[in-house]
């Protein structure tokens, strides 16, 4: 069988930005919860640090054991529900660190966009039952 184009490299690309994604998640929500110097609290749409940083640190850990997921070729819609959370939250924070949640969200819009392309699979190429004039018997058909 012949094998659909983009492939393997898509999904093991997403695994490794929702890996990075969730490790950059997990150090920011360690930053808000034990750092708060280094966050704006009043620049968030929630003014409860500790609160951010406990969902972003359980974000980041669930991002990272869904990238192992993907790796493995499976978790591909809890990969993209993740980096669209991921997003969502990165954008509530947008106002107690700027530059990070911009990088985060970018990560997460790659993440989609590598999830979303159609995954390695096997493409029936017509072929049908009958005889291989090469060998002298008959093919099979192929499995659906």
């Amino acid at each position: 069988m012949a094998r659909s184009r983009g492939g393997r490299g898509w999904y093991d690309f997403a695994g490794a930005m929702l890996a990075l994604a969730g490790l950059f998640n997990a150090i920011h929500g360690l930053g808000g919860i034990f750092r708060k110097e280094y966050l704006q609290e009043s620049q968030l749409l929630y003014e409860n640090l500790r609160f951010w940083g406990w969902v972003l640190l359980v974000v980041g850990v669930v991002q990272i054991g869904t990238a192992i997921a993907l790796f493995d070729g499976r978790g591909r819609v809890m990969g993209m529900v993740l980096a669209g959370l991921s997003a969502v939250v990165a954008f509530a924070s947008l106002g107690a660190a700027p530059a990070w949640s911009i990088v985060i969200i970018a990560i997460d819009v790659l993440v989609i966009q590598g999830l979303a392309r159609t995954p390695d699979v096997p493409v029936d190429i017509g072929m049908t039952a009958g005889p291989d004039p090469a060998r002298g018997r008959d093919l099979p058909i192929p499995p659906r």
